[in-house]
């Protein structure tokens, strides 16, 4: 919210209590759907609801068009097929790959360990990484040898939401190391990462620190996606 007030883009939240149904949250979702002053809608993840129900069911609600969180099964399946150019790019794992770009590390032909393999991050990135001609392997905790995996990489990506996981046994010396963990310690009220940033200091070259690393650079890419969101409407609107 804070971000988009920033730059000049109306944000607005829609908030409900745990006992929300599905329905009710459906209906606001195509409510925005058809507002032609909504460009881009999010639904925020993981979802607090004491109703069990999929994020799926909400998420590939919300039109291709509006989707600038990169959720919905159509937009999904684009960045799988590594069709890139006006489409959406999941926010997370696009700052991976803009702070890689920051440090100018090349990709190309590079051993990727990612550490955490869901829809928001590990996947996509996996999509975009290979088509940058890297070496990918997607794993997670119940990978077999996890730690001899993610010693033998050039590029270490830990998104599995697990604090201080990763320590520096986990990494190769002069590996670069991207945490995309966010978890919260009940014990000291404080931010941390997945990795332990003191001891992978120790062996990384580069290492993004929790928080002020890959989190602000999401929120910079979900501006991104919602400025291709209004071209997009807009041009529609010219082309009629």
């Amino acid at each position: 919210m804070t971000a988009s007030k920033k730059i000049g883009i109306d944000a607005f939240l829609f908030k409900y209590d745990r006992n929300v149904t599905k329905n009710k949250v459906l209906d606001k979702i195509n409510e925005l759907n058809t507002d032609p002053r909504i460009n881009g809608i999010i639904t925020q993840l993981p979802l607090d609801s004491s109703s069990k129900f999929d994020y799926s069911d909400l998420t590939n609600k919300v039109f291709p068009d509006k989707d600038i969180d990169c959720l919905n099964c159509f937009n999904f399946e684009k960045i799988s097929n590594h069709q890139f150019k006006n489409t959406f790019i999941p926010c997370a794992a696009n700052a991976c790959l803009k702070i890689l770009e920051s440090i100018n590390f090349q990709i190309d032909d590079k051993r990727v360990v990612i550490l955490g393999s869901s829809k928001l991050v590990g996947l996509p990135l996996k999509h975009m990484i290979d088509f940058k001609n890297g070496k990918t392997f997607l794993c997670n905790e119940t990978t077999k040898n996890l730690k001899s995996l993610c010693q033998t990489a050039d590029i270490l990506i830990v998104a599995i939401g697990r604090s201080h996981l990763v320590d520096e046994g986990y990494i190769k010396s002069g590996a670069v190391v991207i945490d995309v963990g966010i978890n919260y310690d009940e014990t000291n009220g404080k931010i941390t990462g997945d990795v332990h940033f003191e001891q992978a200091l120790k062996k990384a070259s580069y290492l993004t620190p929790v928080p002020g690393g890959v989190g602000p650079v999401t929120v910079a890419m979900l501006m991104v996606n919602t400025y291709l969101a209004a071209k997009i409407h807009y041009e529609k609107i010219l082309q009629t």
